[in-house]
């Protein structure tokens, strides 16, 4: 044992099976962040309906706007009867450095008022958050992009509720 010893010296043998370890250990935490990321990713790919929503109507409406592509999911209502529209932005790559932003666009009514509150926004790579608005008299909502770019929400056309 001794002869076999000095021609396989064991303190190499032990840092091989340490390194071993450490290796598999280092992989194990570098996945763990992976994992998070390709989660984050999977679950904000799809629509998504807050918790605290009592009834949701798809809308599916998209705002090519300079920096970010937004899309326009669902008009909700909350149990209190406030009213909110969720939404789903990716950067364009083009413009990597325009940063995150929930104020992709603002809500207005006919007039040019604001009909929009707060905004609730979650980023990662792709951001999403809600906008409340105040039902417009007329049941029409404009979505004014930042670069001035307006679309028309009507809301009776999606909605079952009528004001």
């Amino acid at each position: 044992g001794q002869l076999l010893n000095k021609e396989h010296n064991p303190i190499l043998g032990y840092l091989w099976a340490i390194s071993r370890v450490a290796l598999c250990i280092l992989a194990c935490h570098m996945l763990i962040p992976i994992g998070a990321v390709v989660f984050s990713f999977v679950t904000t790919m799809k629509p998504f309906v807050p918790e605290y929503s009592v009834v949701s109507y798809p809308v599916n409406l998209e705002m090519d706007l300079p920096t970010h592509l937004v899309k326009i999911d669902n008009i909700c209502r909350d149990e209190s009867e406030q009213y909110f529209l969720t939404f789903r932005a990716w950067p364009k790559l083009e413009y990597s450095r325009a940063g995150w932003s929930s104020n992709y666009f603002t809500l207005e009514d006919k007039d040019g008022e604001i009909a929009g509150g707060s905004t609730q926004t979650k980023n990662f790579i792709i951001s999403y958050g809600t906008k409340d608005f105040e039902w417009p008299e007329d049941s029409v909502l404009y979505l004014v992009g930042r670069d001035g770019k307006v679309i028309e929400l009507d809301l009776e056309e999606y909605c079952d509720e009528k004001r």
